[in-house]
């Protein structure tokens, strides 16, 4: 059997980190299982979705390198939904009840004055068919609910939590679709992992409440629960549908049709999706969610987006190493491609506790990933960087686009030593500017009898190596006469604007004779 996985974020805001994460694992399990990615847009609420999220969550999920199989966005299927609904209904699992918003709500604020539990009372079930008909005939438009069976456990065996168990009786019949004709999250969603042929769902553990209902939607559609994983029996189910059917008064029980009603509308998904004949209930694995030091990471706060992170010059492969690694047994280190992440993947690696996100510890990530790169493929990161920037009109890359168009790429060792300090792709624009920005603009921590020592010295070098480059430094050193530590500090101000930073002899190697010579003739 074919694994079969989806990634649904909503296009109300940009993805987080927290988002990104669970699209990663869920991508990686599916990869290392030589499955099938599905992306799902979560579009259906229409006052808060907005075409330029779904824009830039394919672009941020293309940048981090996760592909997918097939995509298509919930909108796209309302008819389908309403075709569920009537199927569900005449089965006998919904009914349809009549009160507006503010019966509902007044409802709600009894029960909390009553300090019970926010659980619908069922009032609409047991109307008859006359008060039904007075309902319509007053213009009052029915909404449905799904019943939940009554004194059952709902199991389930979570991949990282372990076992869950809740109450039938904890669980509030939910509203499946409203008086207009708009589905839920909830009911939407099983909806398409049932079509899908969805085999695992990886999520964030804010949807674990969700679980134990869309475990009973997808029984109701059919799906055949593992047993070792459910204690929900098809005799339960059967009285479930048998108790609904009369308390709605419909006459007699109706046969429910288990219609294998999965889409498959192109060829590429059919190619994997035709011929399957699973219909278990898809495993679950919910993730632990991400804090910040004083809250949830969520859309809402801000400041967590992948967007931010890639504008701030963070690498995707220092994202995809720290999200695929963190709360694991496995060591947050630099992976240098997608491929090692798959290689070393494994869903039961992942921790129960919460994750505190810092993104220090990203940043730092971040500049250990650019030690281990080679100077090619950190020039080739830093420069599809720059041009991002430019596209967008970020400040800080159209100021230094010139500098940056000026600096050679055979340059080893200036390639080298920005490689090697650098935290963030900004910090390289420092870097360019100290090594090959105006020499006047760098106040020197040396006098002149200094530069001309070293301009004097200078002139038996045709060029600086590595091994020229130290003998230069310490027949300077000797001739200026100042101790080891304040002899390298006034230099590499002179050369470079500061006083730490790389060995002297390597700045030397990198700027060349000819510039090393005009900074010491600006002094």
């Amino acid at each position: 059997m074919a694994v079969v996985v989806r990634f649904a974020p909503s296009p109300t805001g940009y993805i987080h980190v927290g988002n990104a994460r669970a699209a990663l694992i869920t991508w990686l399990f599916a990869r290392s299982h030589k499955g099938y990615m599905l992306l799902r847009i979560d579009d259906l609420d229409v006052t808060r979705s907005e075409e330029r999220y779904t824009e830039q969550i394919i672009t941020d999920l293309s940048w981090l390198g996760i592909d997918w199989d097939y995509k298509f966005t919930q909108t796209s299927r309302r008819s389908r939904y309403q075709e569920v609904v009537q199927m569900l209904y005449a089965s006998g699992f919904l009914y349809k009840c009549y009160e507006t918003k503010s019966e509902l709500q007044a409802k709600k604020e009894r029960n909390l004055i009553e300090k019970k539990p926010p659980i619908y009372d069922r009032e609409s079930l047991y109307l008859t068919d006359e008060q039904r008909s007075e309902f319509e005939a007053a213009g009052r438009k029915c909404y449905f609910r799904f019943k939940i069976p009554d004194d059952i456990e709902i199991t389930w065996m979570d991949e990282i939590k372990g076992e869950i168990s809740v109450p039938s009786n904890s669980l509030s019949d939910p509203i499946v679709m409203t008086a207009d004709q708009h589905p839920l999250y909830n009911f939407a969603s099983v909806v398409d992992d049932y079509d899908y042929g969805v085999t695992h769902i990886i999520r964030g553990e804010d949807h674990l409440t969700n679980t134990a209902f869309q475990i009973l939607l997808f029984k109701a559609l059919g799906a055949i629960e593992r047993k070792e994983e459910s204690r929900i029996t098809d005799d339960v189910m059967l009285k479930h549908r048998k108790f609904c059917l009369l308390k709605q008064q419909e006459g007699s029980l109706s046969k429910f049709k288990e219609v294998d009603c999965r889409y498959r509308p192109q060829e590429d998904f059919q190619s994997f999706n035709d011929g399957r004949k699973n219909k278990d209930i898809p495993v679950f694995a919910h993730l632990s969610l991400f804090y910040g030091h004083d809250a949830e990471i969520s859309k809402r706060l801000g400041g967590f987006d992948i967007k931010g992170l890639r504008e701030d010059g963070i690498h995707p492969m220092a994202i995809n190493s720290f999200l695929a690694k963190i709360n694991t047994s496995m060591t947050i280190d630099t992976s240098m491609s997608l491929n090692e992440l798959i290689n070393d993947f494994g869903i039961e690696c992942y921790n129960k506790s919460n994750v505190c996100y810092d993104k220090s510890n990203l940043i730092s990530l971040n500049a250990a990933l650019f030690r281990n790169m080679s100077n090619d493929v950190f020039i080739q990161a830093f420069r599809e960087y720059h041009d991002m920037c430019m596209k967008n009109g970020i400040e800080r890359s159209v100021q230094n686009h010139a500098l940056v168009e000026k600096v050679e790429s055979d340059n080893d060792m200036l390639w080298r030593i920005v490689r090697e300090e650098v935290n963030t792709f900004p910090d390289v624009y420092e870097w360019l500017v100290a090594l090959y920005g105006s020499a006047e603009s760098q106040l020197s921590s040396i006098d002149k009898e200094f530069a001309d020592k070293a301009l004097a010295l200078m002139q038996k070098y045709e060029s600086f190596d590595e091994e020229k480059a130290k003998v230069f430094t310490h027949e300077l050193k000797d001739a200026v006469g100042l101790d080891k530590m304040k002899f390298f500090k006034a230099f590499r101000h002179a050369l470079i604007g500061r006083e730490v930073g790389p060995e002297v002899w390597k700045i030397l190697v990198a700027l060349g004779k000819q510039r090393v010579q005009y900074k010491l003739e600006s002094i």
